[in-house]
């Protein structure tokens, strides 16, 4: 699958503010019995995931984004990393750095 957007490749640096994005992407599903009916089975899909972050990191593979984040030091938490074939589409979010108080 294919999809326009204008996030770069390349790994984010905190000097200025990643880019905040809501990612909808496609996730596997799965059974959690050991044994399941195979009319069950068949009728499994996957499921459409929105997640919310700031992006990390792109590459031609992936796309890592984190929901937590602290500008001033290096911890981040919540972090997805999610495979770009798996990805419908990015959508990207308004943000003001809080660290340029006006």
């Amino acid at each position: 699958m294919t999809f326009n957007h204008d996030i770069k490749e390349g790994t984010a640096n905190f000097d200025t503010p990643p880019e905040l994005v809501i990612v909808v992407w496609e996730d596997t599903a799965a059974l959690e019995e050991t044994w399941s009916d195979k009319e069950e089975a068949v009728e499994l899909e996957p499921g459409i995931m929105h997640s919310v972050g700031w992006v990390l990191t792109k590459t031609p593979k992936h796309l890592t984004i984190t929901s937590s984040v602290e500008f001033d030091g290096d911890l981040v938490g919540d972090v997805n990393c999610i495979p770009l074939g798996c990805i419908k589409e990015i959508k990207q979010v308004p943000f003001s750095d809080p660290r340029n108080k006006t």
